[in-house]
């Protein structure tokens, strides 16, 4: 089991690689926050992806996945805006959550995890697709598992310059791992 929780963390971090998109001058921060994209939702919209699954204890539900989870209610994460993990009737963290953080010079931008010095000024869900959804009751709803897609945009304005890290999270039901 310790074997199959070390692939899935190498995959996590894996998943959460980034690329920082620079803005056009023409473009202000607002601008691109409020794009045809989505909007800005702020940090409190969490992502369920294959919701029903990780509760079979021989794992053959798949993953559960939630995305910039809150720290109570249906397929919680340990702190909130912080990811989490289910499977085979396992966390994958326990007490302590975990998110991407950006590195900018010295600052450290995040919500969770590896102590980040600032937050995000925004968390937006782009896009969903497949049993990936931003409403808890959707993903209460769910009675089988399946496949889910999401992009997560998150945005920080520091020294006068925007910063952007985008998160492209695929799910294919029912494997162990997501890319």
């Amino acid at each position: 089991m310790k074997h199959i929780w070390s692939v899935l963390r190498v995959l996590f971090v894996i998943a959460m690689m980034i690329a920082v998109i620079p803005f056009s001058p023409q473009q202000t921060a607002t601008q691109a926050a409020t794009s045809d994209r989505g909007a800005v939702a702020g940090t409190n919209e969490s992502v369920w992806i294959n919701a029903k699954g990780g509760v079979n204890p021989l794992g053959t539900d798949g993953l559960g996945i939630v995305i910039n989870g809150v720290s109570s209610g249906f397929k919680s994460a340990p702190s909130p805006n912080s990811d989490q993990i289910y499977f085979a009737n396992t966390v994958q963290w326990s007490s302590t959550g975990y998110a991407p953080v950006l590195a900018i010079g010295t600052t450290s931008v995040g919500t969770a995890g590896s102590s980040p010095s600032a937050g995000w000024d925004s968390i937006e869900v782009v896009e969903t697709a497949g049993s990936a959804t931003t409403s808890q009751a959707e993903a209460e709803a769910q009675t089988v598992g399946e496949s889910g897609y999401a992009l997560i945009r998150y945005t920080k304005t520091l020294s006068s310059k925007v910063y952007i890290l985008e998160r492209k999270i695929t799910y294919t039901y029912p494997d162990r791992f997501f890319a």
